[in-house]
C-alpha cells in the first residue's frame, strides 16, 4: 500500500509514505535496505546493536506475524522509518511502535507525523475488514524516554497518547504510551 502526499508548492520536494506488510518486503528489497540504512545514520549503533537491532532478519521477524514497515522518501531518498510489530496478549492485540527515525537533515519537516498518520490510516483500514473483535487492534503503543527522545515524547503527548507504565532503566525513565484506535 503505498500513499503520496502532494506538495505544498513546487519548491518543495514530495513526501512519498510506503507502509508494507510482511510478504511487500520480501519483493522490495530496496526499500528495507534503504530503511536499515536511516536507521543506521540515525542512530548510530555500535557494532552489538547493529547486529541486534538494524537488519533485515530482526526486522522480518517482528513484522512477520501482522507488523509492518513504513518508509519516508524524499527525492528517491529514505529519509524515515518505522517498524511495527504485533503485541497480543489475552484481553487486547496491539500495533506497536518498535523503532522509528527520521534523518537529522529532514527533522523538523514532519515527517514522522506523516508516518503516524499513515499507521492510523492503516489500523482504522485493518480494523474495518476484521468481523472478530479479538481480531482488531485496540491501540497503537509505543515506548519512549522524556530525557532521551523528547520530541517523541511531546508528539505522543500532543496526539494523545496516555502513559500506560513507566519503567527506570540504565538510560533514564523508559515511559510506556497508548493511543486508544
Amino acid at each position: 500500500m503505498a500513499k503520496h502526499l502532494s506538495q505544498i508548492n513546487e519548491l518543495e520536494p514530495t513526501l512519498e509514505i510506503k507502509i508494507l506488510t510482511y510478504e511487500d518486503i520480501l519483493n522490495n528489497n530496496d526499500l528495507v535496505d534503504g530503511a536499515i540504512d536511516c536507521s543506521k545514520e540515525v542512530f548510530q549503533p555500535s557494532r552489538e546493536s547493529e547486529i541486534k537491532y538494524h537488519n533485515k532478519e530482526d526486522w522480518l521477524r517482528r513484522i512477520q506475524n501482522g507488523g509492518i514497515l513504513v518508509v519516508a522518501k524524499m527525492d528517491g531518498k529514505t529519509v524515515g522509518f518505522t517498524i511495527c510489530d504485533v503485541r497480543a496478549s489475552e484481553s487486547q492485540k496491539n500495533l506497536h511502535i518498535w523503532l522509528s527515525g527520521v534523518l537529522r537533515s529532514h527533522q523538523g519537516k514532519r515527517i514522522f507525523s506523516s508516518i503516524h498518520k499513515n499507521i492510523l490510516e492503516y489500523v482504522k483500514n485493518y480494523n474495518s475488514q476484521q468481523s472478530n473483535k479479538d481480531e482488531k487492534f485496540a491501540n497503537v503503543t509505543l515506548n519512549t524516554g522524556e530525557d532521551r527522545f523528547p520530541s517523541m515524547y511531546a508528539f505522543c503527548k500532543l496526539n494523545g497518547y496516555q502513559i500506560i507504565n513507566t519503567e527506570n532503566t540504565e538510560n533514564g525513565i523508559k515511559t510506556f504510551l497508548q493511543l486508544p484506535v
